[in-house]
């Protein structure tokens, strides 16, 4: 929790001046979903989105899949993640869905169709929630997993075979998507604001975590100087 780290100047990049600080400081979030939705999940115009778990990650991935086009974005959470769905509705999703831990497709599937997603995103961290994924794509449509999951897997892939549908692991990000989503944020082609409004000063750093950590607020933003 230091005010400075010294880095490799290779490493860095410039932040414009009309960038915020606080949204510089959740531009690697961004990167990672861009990475997870553009890159590796190819979302094309009119698609079929559905973004599986609310947390930054998730509901960034619904910013970018709303921005490059997708016509129904549809986040899923569970009853406590009220307070994330809503989020994730300002930052452009259309359908929110509330699941069941017994029934957690039922909901999605209502919105999304007989023929199903054209785009999961498995952005929950949870092993099991790749079976939901499996039963919301379509035929011929891509699952992309970002959300890390340690419990072992209790169920068949068969499903994947069946519909041809492809299966795409995403992680992290390179050097050029920092610069893409960097001019994204200095034209105010990406909006972040409603993620960036819980700021603590350095000092406050367990208080920050704890906040975060029981949901009260979605991100915690550590601010120098402060």
């Amino acid at each position: 929790m230091a005010e400075f780290v010294a880095v490799p100047e290779r490493i860095l990049h410039p932040v414009p001046e009309n960038v915020r600080f606080e949204t510089a400081a959740l531009a690697e979030p961004a990167f990672v979903a861009y990475n997870a939705v553009i890159l590796r999940g190819g979302v094309r115009l009119g698609d079929l989105v559905v973004v599986l778990g609310p947390g930054p990650i998730g509901i960034l991935c619904v910013a970018m899949a709303a921005r490059s086009g997708a016509s129904i974005v549809i986040l899923a959470g569970l009853a406590s993640d009220a307070r994330r769905l809503a989020e994730g509705r300002k930052l452009g999703a259309t359908h929110t869905v509330v699941a069941d831990r017994n029934e957690p497709i039922g909901p999605g599937r209502d919105i999304s169709g007989s023929l199903g997603a054209d785009l999961v995103v498995d952005a929950t961290g949870v092993s099991a929630s790749l079976k939901t994924a499996m039963e919301l794509v379509r035929a011929g449509g891509a699952i992309v997993k970002v959300g890390w999951g340690p419990q072992p897997m209790a169920y068949s892939m068969d499903p994947l075979v069946q519909k041809a549908a492809d299966i795409r692991a995403s992680s992290s990000h390179n050097f050029p998507i920092w610069e893409k989503v960097i001019r994204l944020l200095a034209n105010d082609q990406l909006d972040l604001s409603p993620l960036t409004s819980r700021t603590y000063p350095l000092a406050a750093w367990r208080e920050a975590f704890e906040e975060m950590e029981s949901g009260r607020n979605l991100k915690s933003i550590l601010l120098p100087g402060a």
